[in-house]
């Protein structure tokens, strides 16, 4: 990889995600911050887990735990807790035959957040969750 990434003519891993409030359970304006719970779905490509379906008695997708594969870490950065929500049963990802895997975790998220509540109950909140990997840095 040269020292310049965006010169360099690697072919870049996508990954997309999708950030999901599902609950919000506190906002609390003294200790400004807010409790959520939050699921974020990833789905990306890994062409070492390509097959041909035909191969395969058609099967064209396979379930497996997600500690079998290489996830993209993914943080939310201003979250001060980000726990891992686990459910009865392990989390499970979805495998495609053209690679693509689709995978979702639920999180209990204590977030920092600038809260102004001096015109409630007319207020408005703005609380960003920037999301961003350590280890895939442009």
């Amino acid at each position: 990889m040269p020292v310049n990434f965006s010169n360099s003519e690697t072919k870049r891993m996508r990954i997309d995600l999708l950030l999901s409030y599902v609950r919000v359970f506190n906002l609390d304006a003294e200790k400004q911050r807010f409790n959520t719970r939050l699921e974020i779905e990833m789905i990306w490509r890994d062409p070492r887990l390509v097959w041909d379906k035909t191969d395969f008695g058609g099967v064209d997708s396979i379930v497996t735990t997600a500690e079998k594969l290489w996830i993209p870490d993914t943080v939310v950065s201003n979250a001060r807790v980000l726990d891992e929500v686990s459910g009865i049963a392990a989390q499970g990802a979805q495998i495609y035959s053209n690679g693509s895997i689709f995978l979702t975790t639920a999180y209990y998220s204590e977030t920092a957040c600038s809260i102004n509540a001096n015109k409630f109950p007319f207020d408005k909140q703005n609380c960003s969750l920037p999301i961003l990997s350590l280890s895939m840095q442009p």
